[in-house]
């Protein structure tokens, strides 16, 4: 007698799914070899796994933006190919540097703003379009993933006005990004709060 295994149920795929993004995102942060291209090798899949993971922002950002700006250097150099290497007095004086690879990096770096914003504005619009009651039992249960789902089905997938007003607002105030440091600003690192450092 051949004994067919029984289908995955829909919890067993979203526990499946769950412990994959969550292995993909931990390995991105925790080891240097998890962000190269072999490993990872289109951010644009990569962001929603961010979602569903456990690790908050503050903790994935930092390797991310690292990542991030690293794989854009191909551009700027394609661009502009005296880049490729750093002048000494540019050791110094690095803004006319970062002023010229701004351009052919800008595109890929404001929507990569877009996405970062739109997921960490998720949990504050959850928070805000559900009864407090509901809300305070999620964050009691300390699952932030519940609280979006909550407002996924509570609204039937509908943004409500205030969603509507501040995704625009963002949108507009990304497509306004004419420098790096706004871009960090937008994906909250700060300039004032990183040391930056010339390689």
């Amino acid at each position: 007698v051949v004994r067919r295994k029984h289908p995955p149920s829909t919890t067993e795929e979203k526990s499946s799914v769950l412990r994959i993004a969550n292995a993909k995102v931990n390995a991105f942060v925790r080891h240097p070899n998890g962000r190269h291209k072999s490993r990872c090798p289109d951010f644009g899949r990569f962001l929603p796994l961010i979602l569903l993971s456990d690790l908050p922002w503050r903790e994935i950002k930092e390797p991310f933006v690292d990542e991030l700006l690293a794989r854009n250097a191909r551009w700027i150099v394609q661009t502009h190919p005296g880049m490729k290497h750093i002048q000494a007095s540019e050791r110094f004086h690095p803004s006319p540097r970062a002023d010229r690879s701004w351009g052919p990096s800008s595109t890929g770096l404001k929507l990569t703003a877009f996405q970062i914003r739109f997921a960490l504005n998720l949990y504050q619009w959850a928070s805000n379009a559900l009864p407090l009651p509901v809300v305070d039992a999620y964050q009691r249960a300390g699952n932030r993933r519940l609280i979006i789902r909550a407002m996924y089905d509570a609204l039937g997938g509908r943004p409500t006005q205030e969603m509507l007003v501040m995704f625009q607002q963002e949108a507009k105030a990304i497509e306004a990004i004419t420098n790096y440091s706004q871009f960090f600003g937008q994906v909250e690192m700060p300039l004032d709060s990183m040391e930056v450092q010339t390689r």
